[in-house]
């Protein structure tokens, strides 16, 4: 039996669509982002997602091949100052707690420090071969993000503005991502949904290349 991937899209996420809404004055009022978004419904969570970013992934070999793939993870909350939590770092944290993260020669994370406690934002690239270690990892933390950029282009300073994990909360970060020329995926829906799915967010003819 196929499994269909229902497909939405629109042009500018600031008017009302059947894509995702944000609420409102979320976006500076001269900028426009287009999004899509790729759902299946009554599949279990975890296989949909592996399935959705497979399908991606292959958009990307065939539409923007020039691109690289980064999951992005966050510290969703301040972190006690000790030892222990410098020395763990955020991916040495994330394995203590039996996440697996793919193996890259492309990694780097950041940290942060205000009023005596720490937070950690890291990016790793990784290919399609990693896909079911990268929909584990985003399962478990909601301050993720997948992220597509021409290159290592900006990184470092995506890192240094940090993210909540949420779409309505982060448009500083995304904007700042748009205009890097990066396309920036969220996961839509909770893993007990019955309908799941990816979001993707950029400049309109670079979502309109991405989907042709």
């Amino acid at each position: 039996m196929t499994t269909e991937i229902m497909v939405g899209v629109t042009d500018d996420l600031s008017e009302k669509n059947e894509v995702f809404n944000f609420k409102e004055g979320v976006w500076p009022s001269d900028h426009v982002v287009a999004g899509a978004s790729w759902t299946v419904k009554n599949v279990p969570s975890r296989d949909s997602l592996c399935m959705i970013l497979r399908f991606i992934f292959g958009l990307f070999s065939k539409n923007i091949p020039e691109y690289d793939v980064w999951l992005l993870i966050g510290n969703s909350a301040w972190q006690p100052d000790t030892r222990v939590v410098r020395y763990r770092k955020l991916w040495g944290a994330l394995k203590a707690r039996g996440m697996v993260i793919p193996d890259s020669e492309n990694s780097l994370e950041i940290l942060m420090e205000s009023n005596g406690k720490v937070k950690f934002f890291g990016a790793t690239q990784f290919y399609e071969h990693a896909i079911e270690d990268v929909i584990k990892a985003i399962a478990d933390e909601r301050c993720a993000y997948i992220v597509a950029f021409p290159g290592h282009c900006g990184i470092r300073d995506v890192l240094e503005m940090g993210w909540s994990g949420d779409l309505n909360e982060d448009s500083k970060m995304l904007v700042s991502l748009q205009n890097k020329g990066a396309l920036i995926f969220k996961k839509i829906g909770e893993f007990d949904d019955c309908e799941v799915g990816f979001l993707v967010l950029g400049n309109p003819e670079l979502v309109r290349t991405l989907l042709n």
